[in-house]
C-alpha cells in the first residue's frame, strides 16, 4: 500500500519529486495543488540560525537565489529565475539525501490563481469523528512517526508533528491518515509566506468602493440624487456583509477556458479593462446575426461585463468577479434599443452553441 502512494505521489524517502500537479484528498474535499518551480522549502531536523543554513545549503543556490528562515525549523530557498520539474526534483533529492541536518524538502505549491503560494511543513492537522478512536490515533502516530503537539479546532482536532528522523512529506502523510477512515479531515498545515494572501486585494482605483465584493465597513457615495427626498449621499457598509470575493481570489479568479456570455447591449472592446490577452471572445450582433459585434451603444452590457470580468491588478478602473474568465459578447439590441423575443432566443441558441458555460441576462421584462 505504501509503495502505491509513493508512486501516486512521486514522493521519495529523502524528499518530495513535485509533479504539476498534486491532488489531495483531506476528507472528501479534493485539493488540486500546482508546483510553481519558484522555490523550495527545507525542514531541519532542530532549529538553526540563518547562518547555519546558509554553511549548510550554500553549494545548492546561487548568489541571485535568496534563503531565508521563515518559522523555527523552516527555510525558503528562492529562486532567480523559475526552474523546471526536473532541476526542482534533482535539488530536492541532492539536499534531503545529503544533507544530515535536513529533515524533508518539499515544492512550494499554488491553487489555481497562482496568486498564493504555500509549503506544506513537517506538520498535519487532522480531526477525529469520534472519541473512541483516539487510540486508533495514538496507534497511528507511532507507526508513521508523528506526535501530537496541541489541539485545533476543538476536542477532537490535532496538530500533529513529524520525529526529527521521518523524512516522509505531509503530503503523502495526509493520505495515509486519510486512508483509515477515522478522520473528518486531515491536512498538511499549510506556511504561506510573506504575507502573500494579502495580495488577492487588488489595485483596481476604485475596488474600494466596491463593498459588495469586500465590505470593510468603508463609507460609500450612494451616486443618489435625491439628498432633498431624505437619501444619503454617503454610507457606511456592514463589514463582511460581500459575497467573499476576496476569498474566493485565494483560491481563484476564474479560467480563461471558462466562457461567460453577456446578452446584452453589448461590449465595448476597445475598453482597457478588456485587454488583455483572449479576455474577449468573437463578438455575435444577435439582432442582425452576424459575428464580430464590438459595439455598445447604451454602455449597458460594457457596464454588466465590467463587474463581472473587468481585469484584475491594472491599478484602473473597478475589479471585475472572475477576471481571470473569458466574456463573449452577445448583442440582442439594434442601434435604437430594439429587440424581440425571436432574437433574445437566437441570442441563448448562439451562445450556447459557441460553448458558453455561464450567460448572464441583466435586464428586465416580462
Amino acid at each position: 500500500m505504501r509503495k502505491l502512494f509513493l508512486c501516486a505521489f512521486l514522493i521519495f524517502a529523502a524528499g518530495e519529486i513535485p509533479a504539476r500537479t498534486v491532488t489531495l484528498n483531506t476528507g472528501g474535499t479534493m485539493l488540486e495543488l500546482k508546483s510553481d518551480g519558484k522555490r523550495i522549502g527545507i525542514v531541519m531536523k532542530q532549529e538553526v540560525s540563518l547562518t547555519e543554513a546558509g554553511r549548510m545549503l550554500g553549494g545548492y543556490f546561487g548568489s541571485s537565489d535568496k534563503l531565508s528562515r521563515l518559522e523555527g525549523n523552516f527555510f525558503m530557498l528562492e529562486f532567480f529565475s523559475r526552474k523546471s520539474d526536473a532541476e526542482i526534483s534533482w535539488l530536492m533529492n541532492e539536499i534531503g539525501s545529503k544533507e544530515a541536518g535536513v529533515k524533508s524538502v518539499v515544492s512550494s505549491y499554488t491553487g489555481t490563481s497562482e496568486k498564493v503560494y504555500c509549503f506544506p511543513t513537517d506538520r498535519l492537522i487532522v480531526k477525529l469523528r469520534s472519541e473512541s478512536d483516539r487510540a486508533k490515533l495514538e496507534t497511528m502516530n507511532a507507526e508513521l512517526g508523528c506526535y501530537i503537539t496541541g489541539n485545533v479546532n476543538g476536542p477532537l482536532g490535532f496538530l500533529l508533528r513529524t520525529n526529527p528522523e521521518n523524512n516522509l512529506s505531509t503530503l503523502e502523510l495526509t493520505q495515509l491518515y486519510s486512508s483509515r477512515g477515522i478522520f473528518e479531515y486531515v491536512q498538511p498545515d499549510f506556511l504561506y509566506p510573506d504575507a502573500n494572501l494579502l495580495l488577492s486585494l487588488p489595485n483596481d482605483q476604485y475596488f474600494s468602493n466596491q463593498w459588495a465584493l469586500n465590505n470593510t465597513g468603508q463609507s460609500v457615495q450612494t451616486g443618489s440624487t435625491f439628498q432633498s427626498f431624505g437619501d444619503l449621499a454617503s454610507a457606511n457598509g456592514l463589514p463582511d456583509a460581500d459575497i467573499d470575493a476576496v476569498e474566493a481570489w485565494e483560491v481563484t479568479d476564474g479560467i480563461p477556458s471558462v466562457k461567460i456570455a453577456v446578452i446584452d447591449s453589448g461590449i465595448d472592446s476597445a475598453h482597457t479593462e478588456f485587454q488583455g490577452q483572449g479576455h474577449l471572445l468573437t463578438g455575435y450582433d444577435a439582432f442582425n446575426n452576424r459575428y464580430g459585434s464590438s459595439q455598445d451603444y447604451f454602455n449597458h452590457g460594457t457596464s454588466v461585463a465590467g463587474i463581472i470580468g473587468a481585469l484584475q491588478g491594472n491599478g484602473i478602473g473597478i475589479s471585475g468577479v472572475a477576471p481571470g474568465c473569458a466574456l463573449m459578447s452577445v448583442c440582442m439590441y439594434d442601434n435604437n434599443g430594439t429587440t424581440s423575443t425571436s432574437v433574445i432566443t437566437r441570442a441563448f441558441d448562439t451562445a450556447v452553441a459557441n460553448g458558453a458555460d455561464v450567460i448572464n441576462g441583466s435586464w428586465g421584462g416580462g
